[in-house]
């Protein structure tokens, strides 16, 4: 199953503040925020990541990632009862540190489900333009898009989402045949 498809545009913002990330430290688990435990079984595993279609170079609003960051969620989680509610439910984790991935148009950068990472912002004068997915099993245990909250499957999408959707994101979330 494949979802999201999200298209994020980063402009040079060279507004002072403090630090490189223009968003929270944060994981997008496949577990919905309801549920107070993670089950780390395979079937659970969503991969995420983007494809970059512009150039993104030091500075350029590249995505930060934490180097074995998904390892350090499993371990806090698990030495915890409820271990999915951590960090504003994993929305804001402070103490950790990470690396601007930079590529070429074209590169894709794939995450775990449970890799925290934030945005950064962008000050070079080139827009950042990346096309986010996240891919899951289709026996995984939460669903498939069908609780509150969750992305429609890719049938289901309204008329504005399947507007702004490049070709390549179409077929890759269902709205077109290959």
């Amino acid at each position: 199953m494949v979802r999201d498809g999200s298209v994020a545009i980063t402009m040079r913002n060279d507004t002072p503040h403090p630090g490189e990330l223009s968003q929270d430290l944060h994981i997008d688990p496949a577990v919905p925020e309801d549920v107070d435990e993670f089950l780390f079984t395979s079937e659970e595993v969503e991969l995420g990541g983007c494809y970059y279609f512009t150039d993104v170079r030091p500075g350029g609003g590249g995505i930060h990632v934490v180097p074995g960051g998904h390892h350090i969620v499993e371990e806090q989680a698990r030495a915890v009862p409820r271990g999915r509610q951590l960090h504003d439910k994993w929305r804001n984790i402070a103490g950790l540190e990470t690396v601007e991935v930079t590529g070429e148009a074209g590169d894709f950068v794939l995450t775990h489900h449970l890799m925290p990472h934030a945005a950064s912002h962008n000050r070079r004068p080139e827009a950042r333009i990346a096309q986010f997915f996240r891919y899951a099993r289709d026996d995984q245990p939460w669903g498939n898009g069908d609780r509150p909250g969750d992305r429609p499957a890719g049938h289901h999408y309204n008329d504005q989402q399947t507007a702004v959707m490049t070709p390549l994101g179409r077929r890759l979330l269902g709205v077109d045949p290959w």
